[in-house]
């Protein structure tokens, strides 16, 4: 006697067959998947597994101390946000190791420009051995409005992967992120808001879509490691505020812009996510960014380690170029110590500082003999600053 037919049915979650609906397909001998099923179980085994690679690179540094070590021949002073930055860093790596059991740290770095946010973030990802994607806040918009949606980090990451295996675990720079505070005209409070809850979709983690005209593309965000950054001007006036501390304060023998720089310090390392809030910041977004990493002003001797001592400094570079060259290159002490103090007094940065002695240099290259070396004296300063002006 012949044994009865089975029905067909999921074999995961045993739903029936449809007369005409063709919902279930066949796998074996009297093996059926419903497409749910089938489709949940495509995505398992699609996952892939971190590559021995990045674990490696991940354990190579065992904790934060070691990281902040790293940083610390790469980046110039910032020790609060190199401490901080460590932490979170260090977070990730465990992540790539599989340890997710705590989500990702990310970060908020905030303080005045040419001050080392954007170097800072990519000596990250160098350390880590990750994609770095760097993004500019003001270029979104929600979705819906006109400008890039904001999911359009998906296909940034992606294209920034150099291995398929690699994209999940990329470190995501947001760049000029103050720009998106929420203050102002009521439209232009109205998108910056907006633009800020789509950052929000991110954040939460999950697998996100994005699609365009070319190309529809999915992620699973979760292992991302945002760093948002800007320079959020006006920030020390209003952690004052909060402070009662608005008092002017009178000092002798120092010059004005040092106690500005001095009070800004101090100021900028006692910001709260309230203080953020008040900037600007939609309280659900400020609230997923549990890393607040200050960047404070750099001193004149700081400007001058970030021209002169810094790894890949400019002057490093330019006398690799020019030995290249079969030429020599050099900078005087007390030239790299003038230039430094022009940029400190102008307030901008390690990226004035690099734009003055470029503009010098062109001036210096266009003009040069064959064979003959680059040597920039404080003299040469003083005749081309009374020549152009700067």
């Amino acid at each position: 006697m012949s044994r009865a037919r089975r029905p067909k049915q999921c074999a995961i979650c045993k739903a029936a067959a449809l007369p005409g609906m063709g919902n279930l397909v066949e796998c074996g001998k009297d093996i059926y998947l419903c497409k749910s099923c089938a489709e949940t179980a495509l995505r398992c085994f699609s996952a892939k597994p971190v590559p021995t690679s990045e674990v490696e690179s991940a354990s190579a540094l065992q904790t934060p101390r070691e990281i902040a070590a790293a940083l610390d021949e790469s980046v110039i002073g910032q020790t609060e946000a190199k401490k901080a930055l460590s932490v979170a860093i260090w977070k990730h790596g465990q992540r790539l190791r599989g340890n997710t059991a705590v989500p990702p740290a990310h970060v908020l770095l905030y303080g005045p420009t040419g001050c080392g946010k954007t170097y800072l973030a990519q000596c990250a990802a160098k350390l880590l051995d990750v994609p770095f994607v760097r993004v500019d806040a003001t270029t979104f918009s929600e979705t819906g409005y006109k400008g890039r949606d904001v999911q359009d980090i998906i296909f940034d990451v992606l294209h920034a992967a150099k291995a398929r295996d690699k994209e999940r675990n990329a470190i995501v720079f947001v760049d000029e992120f103050d720009k998106l505070a929420a203050y102002g005209g009521s439209n232009r409070q109205a998108y910056q808001r907006g633009t800020q809850h789509a950052f929000l979709t991110l954040l939460e983690g999950g697998i996100v879509t994005a699609e365009n005209k070319y190309e529809v593309a999915e992620l699973d965000v979760s292992g991302l490691l945002f760093v948002f950054a800007g320079a959020f001007s006006g920030l020390d006036e209003m952690i004052s505020k909060r402070l009662h501390s608005g008092e002017r304060s009178i000092g002798f023998g120092s010059r004005p812009r040092d106690r500005m720089q001095e009070k800004a310090k101090n100021l900028l390392t006692q910001a709260v996510p309230a203080d953020f809030v008040s900037y600007g910041i939609e309280p659900e977004l400020i609230g997923r960014i549990p890393v607040l990493a200050p960047i404070l002003p750099l001193t004149v001797s700081d400007l001058v380690r970030v021209l002169t001592e810094a790894d890949g400094s400019t002057t490093a570079q330019y006398t690799a170029f020019f030995s290249q060259l079969g030429m020599d290159f050099t900078l005087d002490p007390a030239a790299a110590a003038q230039l430094a103090e022009h940029a400190y007094q102008a307030g901008t940065g390690a990226r004035g500082l690099r734009s003055r002695l470029e503009r010098l240099i062109a001036d210096r290259l266009f003009d040069l003999p064959e064979g003959e070396g680059i040597h920039i004296t404080t003299d040469e300063l003083a005749e081309r600053s009374g020549s152009n002006g700067h």
